[in-house]
């Protein structure tokens, strides 16, 4: 199991490799509940490198950016710009409501999410975790 753990981490960051185990360690458990005959291994038993392997976070620049949004259709454009803008992730955006846009303070409130099934359905936004978060609404003026 170390062997295989070791192995794991080669490429992935340290946090897959955890989700990697925490599965295995469920399925090595739920074999042991209908009667397998499996080896007891314990998480503690299993050393991981400190670290692992840190990406590079990969994002738009303002000029691709401003590719994006002059090529997409009208109704696309707004919505990229609004996620080139802000850094916003897409189901983020998609659960705004125009309640979480606060032009006075120039801030958009977060306060839902919508997840894969409610985009794919058309369904109700879902709240995250009863959260929220606000972002700042940027002037389109610069100041350089």
């Amino acid at each position: 199991m170390q062997a295989f753990s070791t192995g794991l981490i080669s490429g992935r960051t340290r946090k897959t490799v955890e989700n990697v185990l925490q599965t295995l360690f469920s399925i090595l458990q739920t074999a042991r509940r209908f009667g397998r005959a499996v080896r007891a291994v314990s998480r503690a038993d299993i050393v991981l490198p400190h670290g692992g392997i840190s990406r590079e976070v990969r994002f738009f620049d303002a000029e691709q950016v401003g590719k994006i949004v002059a090529a997409a259709k009208e109704l696309y454009s707004a919505m990229f710009a609004v996620l080139g803008v802000t850094g916003l992730r897409a189901g983020e955006m998609l659960g705004l409501k125009v309640s979480d846009l606060d032009f006075s303070r120039k801030v958009i409130h977060l306060r839902r999410s919508m997840g894969i099934r409610a985009v794919a359905s058309a369904r109700k936004a879902e709240d995250r975790d009863g959260g929220s978060a606000h972002f700042p609404l940027r002037s389109r003026e610069r100041s350089d």
